[in-house]
């Protein structure tokens, strides 16, 4: 395919780049919410910075 010839093959191929680079350029919409100093919700998760601190002591642990 040579590139400025203006064949359906080309004008989908740049369709698809188009798409690719708005979709790696584009940020997601967060989940995580504070809802209290200490508190935070992730999607429908809510737990405290120690509940989360235990978590992460937890799986540290596991791993080893």
């Amino acid at each position: 395919m040579i590139r400025g010839t203006h064949t359906p093959m080309e004008t989908l191929q740049d369709w698809r780049t188009y798409g690719l680079r708005i979709h790696y350029n584009t940020t997601a919409p967060g989940h995580v919410t504070w809802m209290q100093p200490d508190r935070l919700l992730y999607k429908h998760i809510e737990f405290t910075i120690g509940d989360f601190r235990g978590f992460v002591h937890g799986l540290t642990a596991a791993t080893r």
